[in-house]
């Protein structure tokens, strides 16, 4: 087993729970991944060699919902600790909204 996937297996086996501070830490890590991510799909979309990519295929294989559910699912857990999470997958912005 090698570390890229050992985080995934010890949450997975919930050989640990993370508290509140390892999540609001996690998710800041999160949102600043989702804000880097959505900034070079934004300049690759500008790039004029690109301009035919099926630009929801990159964005489903980005990741770009996955990060958007996770960290749903970080408010989730920390309910009226946190501002909860909005998710739109219509939208080509950031797609989280803090209320």
């Amino acid at each position: 087993m090698n570390s890229s996937i050992l985080g995934v297996f010890v949450k997975g086996i919930k050989l640990f729970e993370m508290n509140k501070i390892q999540n609001h830490v996690f998710k800041n890590f999160l949102e600043n991944l989702l804000t880097d991510l959505e900034n070079k799909l934004e300049e690759l979309k500008n790039n004029q060699y690109l301009q035919v990519a099926d630009w929801d295929q990159v964005k489903e294989l980005s990741g770009l919902f996955e990060i958007h559910h996770d960290i749903y699912d970080i408010d989730k857990e920390n309910r009226g600790v946190m501002n909860p999470v909005i998710i739109r997958k219509d939208d080509d912005k950031s797609g989280v909204e803090m209320k």
